[in-house]
């Protein structure tokens, strides 16, 4: 065994040394997870592929989008880093029967570091999330009731005798911004070394059966708790003024013994009044926000800001604008993919088309009989100019 695994090793070395002849660099040897390979893979260019041992390099062929793929041999790229250009070899050797030796990155010594860096730069702008799109006023307390909230000094917070959690309650229809805002104050929370914790209907449900719901309460380190949709778990409760479900979510959240350091957000597609009392008092929530349909400037900042800038040059804005009156961000972004999708089926900006898609499904839209048109200019994309029957 010993000796099958120096072999191993030895072809290794060899291969690694082959990937330094190519470059003319000394090399490492390197394994890149699914994760980061993608996200490196837009940065690098293919420039050639070489053979094992002087021949050719051995292809296999798919039937695939890929369709060719190297199955012994050399790929040599370019990686185009903000620093310099560091050139990658991916290896495919003959295999050693269950090892993993036989495939591998080498990357230069030199630059191993770089190329770890840049990968982690890559990571945290794709999972940048924009801040939501609402009352800057709604957003700076939403902030300062969660993250700035954790990052306050709590021992000054224990001295004044002030508990050392908050609870935050998001309501609102969906599809209004709710699950944007959960998103943006995860990535914040991750950014700044908090914890995370998303607690679902189902796993409450699970807990409670379990006898272990005490645990999603909890956290070993300061961060945010957030229970998503618990609509029915906070609903009023009735005459009889019984519901084991609600009673223990309550209990919890209370705590026998103080917990420090939580944030507790909770979004809720009811009604504030629909919601118990005992749970909407102040000590259990410190801040309820609403989530309304978008206004006219809501809905221009969604599609200035978060629409490709090829699609908002073929539109008419101020008209987009005023014929989306009443819709939700949900259905503002199912109409930019109707406009993408047309674009990629016939080659044009099509919004009249794409509005008619859009309202043809939609009983409301049909009944109001207000889906007038005009005939766009020379200059302009088609656009519509009528009220949006949604905003009945």
């Amino acid at each position: 065994m010993a000796t099958s695994m120096q072999r191993q090793l030895d072809d290794q070395q060899r291969l690694l040394q082959a990937a330094g002849r190519l470059t003319g660099r000394e090399m490492c040897s390197i394994s890149l997870t699914w994760r980061l390979e993608e996200l490196l893979r837009p940065h690098m260019t293919l420039r050639e592929r070489r053979g094992l041992s002087g021949l050719s390099p051995q292809l296999l062929l798919s039937t695939d989008r890929s369709g060719l793929y190297t199955e012994f041999g050399f790929e040599c790229f370019e990686l185009q880093t903000p620093d310099r250009i560091v050139p990658l070899v991916q290896v495919f050797g003959p295999e050693f029967g269950d090892s993993d030796l036989h495939r591998f990155w080498a990357v230069p010594q030199a630059d191993m570091r770089l190329v770890y860096r840049f990968g982690r730069r890559l990571q945290r702008t794709r999972e940048r999330v924009d801040p939501p799109i609402m009352p800057d006023d709604d957003r700076e307390r939403l902030w300062q009731n969660t993250v700035g909230f954790l990052r306050r000094g709590q021992e000054l917070l224990r001295e004044f005798n002030i508990p050392c959690k908050r609870g935050v309650l998001l309501l609102g229809e969906p599809g209004n911004g709710k699950t944007t805002a959960c998103r943006w104050l995860r990535v914040e929370c991750e950014r700044r070394g908090l914890e995370w914790r998303t607690v679902s209907p189902q796993r409450f449900q699970s807990a409670m059966e379990e006898k272990e719901i005490g645990r999603l309460f909890a956290l070993d380190e300061p961060g945010v708790i957030h229970f998503d949709d618990f609509d029915r778990a906070l609903w009023s409760r009735g005459n009889d003024g019984a519901d084991f479900s609600l009673a223990t979510f309550l209990t919890e959240l209370d705590g026998i013994e103080p917990r420090d350091g939580v944030a507790y957000v909770f979004t809720s597609n009811a009604r504030p009044k629909d919601l118990d009392a005992a749970f909407r008092r102040p000590g259990r929530i410190d801040l309820i926000l609403e989530f309304n349909r978008p206004d006219a400037d809501a809905r221009r900042q969604f599609i200035e800001t978060r629409w490709h800038g090829e699609l908002r040059a073929a539109v008419d804005v101020d008209e987009m604008v005023a014929t989306t009156d009443g819709l939700s961000f949900a259905e503002l972004e199912e109409l930019r993919k109707l406009l993408v999708f047309h674009f990629i089926d016939h080659g044009e900006w099509a919004w009249r088309s794409c509005w008619q898609s859009f309202t043809a499904n939609r009983p409301k839209c049909r009944q109001t009989g207000a889906l007038g048109f005009h005939q766009p200019s020379q200059t302009t994309a088609p656009c519509v100019v009528a009220k949006s029957p949604l905003a009945e």
